[in-house]
């Protein structure tokens, strides 16, 4: 597992409280005690004042719960009144019933008390609460910005260091092409107000005394969906944001947060419903020990099934096959591959460009359909590194959950079990090395060839791959609709590696990608 760094720490440390808290079914009574227990002996304080590191635990965690927490604060409710909200929708869903709405009041459904199970709400304040919610639930998007944590970094810039030497030369004065730059008592300075950020003086300096001071949020956003206020804040904007989790993992300050599925999957476990785990491929790459174990772990867990979601790979790649020759056939100039749900969006953005996206259902989609074929009253939990699943899902009824791996390892935490230690479980034997390969780039392009020579389909054509969206692929593959590649195929993934670098995974890429190799291996050459 990759050296972790404190905010990385501090989210993975929440979804394990949070998670032991559920399997007690102590989450109403002990979740107010969470803020205060982190921020115990040992603890490094990053706000100005521990209340103040207090109060963004506690939104962190309402963001995980899924309320919608963006430019807003409730300092009058413990987050037990939340808890209860919140899991009586969760039962309600589990139950197959109405939820409720993001505008529908609790009263409405029989919500009452005041859930200071721990005696120690956030707020300070005791007894009976006001049951207006000024959180509301969003289950409409996956993904929050904590606006409180969020620095309001300065603008993208450049940055005279004291490492200047006020040389001879001075090349960043005299090559800058606005004259933004003069020398102030024996060093460069530059005139902000002038300067375009065009970086040829940090490039010319000699010293290396010139750095850019991004803003990290923005710069990995592939799509430009992130937005900032007057306030210098950062906010998401939903309509161009295409959940590739580039910025959770880029934010210093952790202000992106996922919401989390932890909360309806160990319900429905409790509920004694029939639970599917279905595993990503990706997913069996993420535990440095065999993949049956982590079959094992996943039974000892409580769920009544685990299967490999290469199964259904193994079926997407024989029905891309054949949708790619139809359609080339026809004329079509070039076919992309539809498994990475953030290239869908990105993709249904770009004029001229969606139309070529495969229509075959993803494995996900396509696995968890079979299953609910099999058993429509089963609960089927996707898990894998992925944020854009949890979007996905939203949109597939036969998906009930998605759960990422950190979502899975604070599981396993919680519940004390050593994936490394549970006895193998043996693998699908039906299933293919080239389904088992989906989780890494290429893997799917491989498959898709692989299939179309299996089906005896003679058409030559050509192969990309697209290994992670930036906005200059994206430029790219824009030019396409006015001048397309010919009798392509197109792999695009949003993240570099694919599925393997996903933005929740835990193990390191290169890593991840030699275990995913040796999981393949396992696999027959056809399913």
């Amino acid at each position: 597992m990759p050296r972790e760094d404190n905010r990385t720490k501090i989210r993975r440390d929440l979804l394990v409280r949070v998670a032991r808290l559920l399997t007690k079914g102590t989450l109403e009574e002990e979740i107010d005690a969470i803020p205060f227990e982190m921020t115990g002996e040992g603890w490094e304080q990053v706000r100005c004042c521990i209340q103040h590191d207090r109060a963004l635990l506690r939104l962190r965690l309402l963001a995980l719960m899924g309320f919608e927490v963006e430019g807003k604060e409730d300092v009058a409710r413990p987050l037990a009144h939340y808890a209860r909200i919140l899991m009586e929708d969760v039962a309600r869903r589990v139950r197959g019933e109405r939820a409720f709405s993001r505008v529908e009041e609790p009263e409405a459904v029989g919500v009452t008390g005041s859930g200071h199970g721990s005696g120690r709400p956030s707020s300070g304040i005791r007894g009976s609460v006001d049951l207006a919610v000024p959180f509301e639930l969003d289950d409409g998007f996956p993904l929050h910005m904590i606006t409180e944590a969020c620095n309001a970094c300065e603008g993208a810039r450049f940055m005279v260091t004291e490492v200047c030497q006020g040389c001879v030369a001075r090349p960043c004065k005299t090559g800058c092409p606005k004259g933004a730059i003069s020398i102030v008592r024996g060093r460069a300075s530059i005139d902000y107000e002038r300067c375009i950020n065009c970086g040829l003086c940090e490039r010319v300096c000699p010293f290396h005394a010139i750095v850019r001071i991004p803003v990290p949020c923005e710069e990995v956003c592939p799509v430009g969906a992130i937005e900032k206020g007057e306030d210098g804040v950062a906010r998401i904007d939903r309509g161009a944001c295409i959940l590739c989790g580039k910025c959770l993992k880029a934010c210093p300050f952790g202000a992106p947060q996922e919401q989390s599925d932890l909360f309806s999957v160990v319900t429905a476990l409790h509920a004694g419903r029939t639970v599917i785990a279905m595993l990503a491929p990706a997913a069996m790459a993420q535990f440095p020990t065999s993949p049956g174990r982590l079959l094992s772990a996943l039974r000892r867990v409580g769920f009544s099934r685990v299967v490999e979601v290469a199964a259904a790979a193994d079926r997407v790649a024989e029905a891309e096959a054949r949708e790619v020759v139809e359609r080339l056939s026809a004329g079509e100039a070039f076919v992309a591959t539809s498994c990475c749900p953030s290239w869908v969006l990105a993709a249904s953005r770009l004029e001229g460009i969606s139309d070529h996206v495969s229509h075959t259902p993803s494995p996900m989609v396509l696995g968890a359909r079979i299953l609910k074929e099999e058993d429509p009253d089963a609960f089927v939990v996707f898990v894998g590194p992925c944020l854009a699943k949890k979007q996905e899902r939203r949109e597939e009824p036969a998906v009930d959950a998605v759960l990422t791996i950190e979502e899975l390892g604070a599981l396993l935490v919680a519940l004390e079990i050593e994936v490394g230690e549970e006895e193998a479980l043996p693998l699908e034997e039906s299933v293919s090395s080239y389904g088992r390969g989906f989780g890494a780039s290429s893997g799917v392009s491989r498959a898709v060839l692989h299939a179309m020579e299996e089906l005896g389909e003679g058409m030559k054509i050509e192969h990309r791959v697209i290994d992670g969206l930036s906005p200059d692929s994206l430029k790219e593959i824009a030019r396409w609709s006015m001048d397309p590649p010919e009798r392509t195929l197109v792999e695009v993934m949003a993240c570099e590696g694919g599925c393997v670098g996903g933005p929740c995974a835990i193990a390191h890429p290169r890593t991840s990608k030699t275990l995913l190799m040796k999981y393949a291996g396992e696999g027959g050459t056809r399913g």
